[in-house]
C-alpha cells in the first residue's frame, strides 16, 4: 500500500516536472522568437531612417510615416516581450511557491514516515522481547517435561523391578 502510494507520488512529481519543463521551454522559445522579430523590425527601422526618396536626397512625409509605422510595430513587439517576461516571472513565482509547498508536503510526509518507522521499530522490539520470554518459557517447560519423563521412567522402572522381585518371591514361596 505504501509502495503504491510512493510510486504514485513519484509519477505525479515527474509529470508535473515535465509540464513545467514544457512551459519553460515554450516561454523561452516565444521570447527568442519575439526578440528575433524585434531585431528584424529594428533593422527595418534603421533602413527606413536612411531611406531618402525625396528631391535632393531629403526625406519625404511617406518616408517618415513608414519609419513611424515600423517604430510603432517595434513598440508593440516590445509590449509583447514585456508581457511574456511578466508571464515568465509569474511562473517563476508560482514555481517557487509550488516548490515551497512541495517541500513542506514532503517534509510532512517524511515526518509521518519517520514516526511510522519509529512505531514499527518499537513494535518489533516489543515483539522480540515477548518472543525471547516465550522461548525461555518454552525451554523451561521442555526441561520440566524432560525431568518429569525421566522421573516417571525411574519410578516406573523401580515399580517394575519390585513387581518382578515380588513375583519371583511368590514363585519361590509356592
Amino acid at each position: 500500500m505504501i509502495k503504491r502510494h510512493l510510486v504514485f507520488q513519484v509519477l505525479i512529481c515527474l509529470s508535473s516536472s515535465i509540464t513545467i519543463a514544457q512551459n519553460t521551454s515554450n516561454n523561452r522559445k516565444e521570447l527568442y522568437d519575439l526578440l528575433y522579430e524585434r531585431k528584424q523590425k529594428f533593422d527595418s527601422y534603421s533602413v527606413s531612417l536612411e531611406k531618402r526618396s525625396g528631391i535632393f536626397g531629403n526625406k519625404t512625409k511617406s518616408d517618415i510615416k513608414r519609419s513611424n509605422e515600423v517604430l510603432i510595430e517595434i513598440v508593440k513587439t516590445d509590449n509583447r516581450i514585456i508581457s511574456a517576461l511578466n508571464r515568465v516571472a509569474d511562473f517563476k513565482d508560482f514555481e517557487k511557491v509550488n516548490l515551497t509547498y512541495d517541500a513542506g508536503a514532503r517534509n510532512d510526509q517524511l515526518n509521518n514516515l519517520l514516526q511510522a518507522t519509529d512505531t514499527l521499530a518499537k513494535q518489533v522490539d516489543l515483539l522480540s522481547a515477548s518472543n525471547k520470554q516465550l522461548e525461555i518459557k518454552n525451554q523451561q517447560i521442555t526441561w520440566l517435561l524432560y525431568f518429569t519423563s525421566i522421573l516417571l521412567s525411574i519410578i516406573l522402572f523401580i515399580w517394575l523391578v519390585r513387581k518382578v522381585k515380588a513375583s519371583r518371591v511368590n514363585k519361590h514361596l509356592m
